[in-house]
This record gives structure tokens, sequence and C-alpha cells, in this order.
């Protein structure tokens, strides 16, 4: 489940709180780390940051600081071309950065709309981006191994958003050396408009661009470090029911589809001195009804685990080439929790990338679990790849090749864990791709292939407990064989006749009594789906009847006039 922040500017007078701990439900403070901007040597801007962030952590923030031109001008390649001195240069920076704040939590997005020509983005080319990711980001891991490093926020339309990750990824030899993919999903809207807003630049269906991004980048996790109404002027009162509505639409739309892909939303932003998109004014004064939307999300997202816990179970088993001693952190100089024997498999508590990059490298320490639950690390280059471990997401089919026109060989429930027999790589990059097969091992010793986009990496994959809501139609209800009307009806149902709910219990309670959602149930003639908006939680309750007495003599008739016919009298 994500996480929410929210975009600060700390040199601006009004661009964060006059009393930080009004963000005290807010789990992220997004930053840009200024020093070049401001004038400034990285020590020197040390000084305005450290008490931010000490201010941050006190009220259980984090900080996301942005690394970019604004951090290190340098030899400004955007000039001159030489990319490759720059890269050497910022990273140089980045490990000063990182070794100041080592282990503080600290996440690091390299780059800010790099994939854009814009008024706050200076446009890197793909294969010179490349350069600089790769040298920050290995130079962030070696001064602080806990920290996490995302690729800069993504602006540009979804088609070329994505083509930019490939060309990086293509320029360093398929790798990515990041925890997260971040993007800035601007004038995308979210489902619980049926069109765009009336109000401001839009562009499509917010829904479309993540699922995009998922299906594209299935092996790592999407951050939404910037969101939110950023026009040529503030939007104005009479659109703030719009802002509320669009907000809310964020968070259910993240939560309910994408709760484990999208692991954190970053606001946009602060004040209006930021682009005209605050939830306060540029004089700081709340806009009420914003300002208390925000808050109410922020506060029911507040205790989500923060993204490595949620990331940090990525299904690659590596195998011990001698006996290993697993420490508290990187390095010998650090306490030895126990010691392994040679061959024993271990689990990666990194990202794919991460183990990629590091795995069987001299003075590399990856961050590992021993088959008995202990959490440490051990020197990378005694350990070699095993295999890599997958779980179905639902109900699934194993086929003798790869595709549905092949025989099927078995079958596997929801959550069942697999072996992928295919390289590491190979079996990553398949993982949740729709149109992928991927080769695999069933726990029965069955070798089949299965559709890669109902699989995802992971050897304790996160099962949903079973199903425990009963639901009442509050009339006859039709029991269909898909959800919608155009799917043919199997059975009728009577009115307040228990069904067994066949979803999750969460998606069950944010469906039952909502217009144009259907609900999977169990009847004793078969599953199928009703519409929900014929469903209550409990059984509708008869009326009354309401026992009426004459006052005087009375006349009862076939209808309500005295015209017609008189059939008892009392």
């Amino acid at each position: 489940m994500a996480q929410y922040g929210i975009n600060l500017n700390p040199r601006h007078p009004v661009g964060q709180p006059r009393n930080i701990v009004d963000l005290r439900t807010v789990r992220w403070a997004r930053i840009v780390f200024q020093a070049a901007a401001a004038l400034q040597t990285v020590d020197q801007a040390f000084g305005f940051y450290d008490p931010l962030i000490l201010q941050y952590s006190q009220i259980g923030m984090r900080t996301l600081m942005v690394l970019n031109q604004e951090t290190f001008w340098g030899n400004a390649p955007w000039n001159s071309g030489d990319w490759a001195q720059y890269a050497t240069d910022f990273a140089n920076v980045c490990a000063q950065i990182a070794t100041h704040y080592r282990g503080q939590g600290i996440a690091y997005e390299i780059w800010n709309e790099g994939d854009i020509h814009g008024a706050s983005s200076i446009y890197v080319p793909p294969a010179d981006f490349a350069k600089v990711l790769d040298a920050a980001s290995r130079a962030i891991r070696q001064a602080d191994p806990t920290a996490l490093v995302t690729f800069g926020g993504l602006a540009a339309g979804v088609d070329a958003a994505i083509d930019y990750v490939n060309d990086t990824r293509k320029a360093l030899g398929s790798r990515l050396p990041v925890d997260s993919i971040s993007i800035h999903p601007y004038g995308k809207w979210p489902p619980n408009f049926s069109q765009a807003p009336d109000w401001g630049g839009w562009f499509g269906p917010l829904d479309d661009h993540l699922k995009r991004f998922n299906n594209a980048f299935s092996d790592y996790p999407i951050w939404i470090t910037e969101i939110g109404i950023s026009e040529a002027i503030p939007y104005p009162p009479e659109e703030y029911a719009m802002v509320t509505k669009y907000m809310q639409g964020i968070y259910d739309l993240v939560r309910t589809k994408y709760p484990s892909r999208v692991t954190m939303v970053v606001w946009f932003a602060w004040s209006d001195v930021m682009r005209n998109a605050g939830i306060v004014d540029s004089n700081n004064v709340p806009k009420t009804r914003v300002y208390n939307k925000f808050f109410q999300i922020a506060a029911e997202t507040a205790s989500n685990p923060p993204p490595e816990q949620v990331n940090q179970l990525r299904g690659i088993i590596l195998a011990t080439t001698d006996g290993l001693s697993v420490r508290s952190g990187p390095g010998t100089s650090y306490e030895r929790l126990t010691v392994i024997r040679k061959n024993t498999e271990v689990k990666a508590l990194e990202p794919v990338e991460s183990v990629t990059l590091k795995l069987g490298k001299n003075n590399q320490w990856l961050n590992i679990r021993t088959p008995i639950g202990v959490e440490g690390w051990s020197a990378a280059w005694y350990l070699k790849f095993s295999r890599v471990l997958v779980a179905s997401t639902d109900g699934l089919n194993i086929r003798s090749g790869p595709g549905t026109e092949h025989n099927k060989v078995g079958s596997v429930v929801k959550g069942t864990v697999m072996e992928a027999l295919e390289p590491m790589a190979t079996a990553v990059a398949k993982v949740g791709v729709e149109g992928q097969w991927l080769q695999v091992r069933t726990p029965e010793d069955v070798t089949g292939y299965a559709a890669a986009w109902y699989l995802t990496l992971g050897d304790e994959a996160t099962q949903e407990p079973p199903p425990t809501i009963i639901v009442y139609p509050t009339a006859n209800l039709n029991i269909r064989s898909g959800p919608g009307t155009s799917f043919p009806k199997f059975i009728t149902v009577q009115r307040n006749t228990e069904l067994q709910s066949v979803e999750p219990d969460s998606q069950t309670l944010i469906k039952v009594g909502q217009q144009d959602q259907w609900l999977h149930v169990a009847t004793p003639e078969g599953d199928g789906y009703a519409a929900a908006w014929y469903l209550a939680l409990e059984p509708v309750s008869e009326p009354d009847p309401v026992r009426l007495t004459p006052t005087t003599n009375l006349n009862l008739r076939e209808g309500p006039k005295s015209t017609y016919i008189r059939n008892w009298a009392s």
C-alpha cells in the first residue's frame, strides 16, 4: 500500500508549513537538494538541510531527496555535451551526500523530469542519462547500502516515458540500477470521473497510464513523486470540489487496483508558490476543503509500511559457495550474527537489479535472509544465483507450451509458489507482463508454461485471507456468468438469499451498494456475478404491518372513491 507524501520547497518563505508538526501524518517530504542553485557548496547546503531533515524525522517523516542540476551544475553538459565527465563528477557529489546522511532513511531521486524539455527540468538523452544514473546509483549504494534510489520522475506521455526508460536500460546492457521508477502523471483523471474535468488541462485516464507502466516494468515498484493540478493560475475556489474528488479518485485507484505496485504517492504541492498547485495559497493560508482532504488521505495511509518493506521479498534465491558469515551490516567490522554452510540457499532481500549488480563481486555486500530467518549482510563474492521463485496471483492453468492453444498439464490455486525454469534475467523480465509465458515447475513437480501476467516475483506471496462476507439481495436478482448484463443469466435468487462473496473482504466492502459494480458470489448452483447495487451486508427487513382502528362506522370499497362498490361496512 502506498505511503503519502508532499512536495515542499523549504528555501521559499511559504514553501512549507510554518510549523513542521502540521505534517505529522504525512510520511514523505520530497525536496530538491539545492546546493548549486543556492550558490552554496555541498557542505554549506548541509547546514541548511540538516535541521530540516531532523525535524521531518522527529515527526515520523522521511525525506525523498531529488539530486539533479540544482544540486551540482558542474561542466553543464547540456551545453558542452560532455556527459561522461559530468556523470563522474555528479556521482562524487552524490557519494558525499549519501555518506553524510548514511543510515537516516533518505531516498534519492536521480534527476527530475529528464525525459522532457521543461521549465524546471533539463532534458538528458537516454544514452547520457544511463551514464549519470549508473554512476550516481553506484556511488549512493556504496556510501549507504540501505538507501533507496529511484529513476527520476518521468513527465512525458506514457509511450515516450516508457521508451525513455527502455532506451536507458538498453544503454546499460539491460540493467536498471534503481529500486523503483518514479512518474509524474499530470493531467490524467482517475476513474471516479467519467470524462475529463471541465477545468484544467487533461490528457487521458490515470488508470491507463498506471496500467501501461505496470505492464512495461512489472519488476519495479512505481512511485508517483509528483501528481496534482498545476496550471498557469491557481485553481479557483469554485473548483475545490473537483480537486478533492480528484484526490479521492487517485487514492481509491491506487488502493484498490495497485496496492502492491504503487508504493508512494507524493502530492504536488504544499503552496501556490510551487506552480499554483498548493493545498495552501501563496500566503500559506489553507484552502480548507482541499487541505482537509489531503490530510484525511494522509492519515488513512500513515500506518502503511514504507516502500522497502513492501519490496524486499523479490523471490531471488542465492546459494553460498563456501562457509559464510552473516553480519549486522555490510562489512567485516559489523557484528557476526550467524555462520551458514557451503551450498546453503538464502533469500536476497534486495531488488533484482541490485542483486545483479553485486552478485559474485569483490567488496560488495548483499542483504539476505537465512533458512532459519536470520536477516543480515553477507559477502557477495561468496554467493551465486540459484533460482527464481514466482507465485500465482490467481487460479492458473499450467500448459505444455507457451500459449492457450497448448494442452493443459496441471493447475495451481492463487498464491502457489513455483520455481521458474528460465534464466534469472529472462524470468524477471517476463513476470507480470501481458502476453508472456514462463516455464515453471509446480510443487507437484509438474513442468509447463504459465501465463506470466498472472505471476509475481516472490516466495512469500501475499495471500488474501479467505472471503468471509455474506451479502443479501435487496430484490429478486439475476446471477450472471460475467460482470455485466451482456453476460447470460443462469439463476435468479430471491430477495434476502444468503450469498457468499468470492472476492476478498476489502473488495466486497468497496463494491456492495455501488452503482455499476459487479460482485463475484457463490450460489448453490455455482459461482456467478451479481449487480452490487442490489446487494446489502444485512438482510432487508420486512416492514411491520400497521394496525388501524376506525373511529366511526366505515365503508370499505373496491377503489379509493365513494363511487366504488361497497364491500364491507363497519
